[in-house]
């Protein structure tokens, strides 16, 4: 059996198990932290991303505390 994996070590069936197993997890995760990556940058980058979807939109000035005349 260890002259077998050294010689041909991709007819292994655990050897063809183990790789499967390692990319389709590496797959998952490197998914789940493209997701939470641009998840969080649209959570940073929020106002921006509204600014620069809608340009014309009615974006008030915030008032002054002061509300009677002088």
């Amino acid at each position: 059996m260890w002259t077998r994996w050294v010689r041909q070590p991709q007819k292994i069936w655990l050897r063809r198990a183990l790789f499967q197993l390692h990319l389709w997890s590496g797959i998952a995760i490197g998914l789940y932290i493209l997701m939470v990556s641009v998840t969080g940058s649209v959570l940073v980058y929020r106002n921006e991303l509204y600014a620069a979807s809608a340009p014309g939109s009615a974006r008030t000035p915030p008032r002054s505390a002061r509300r009677s005349p002088p």
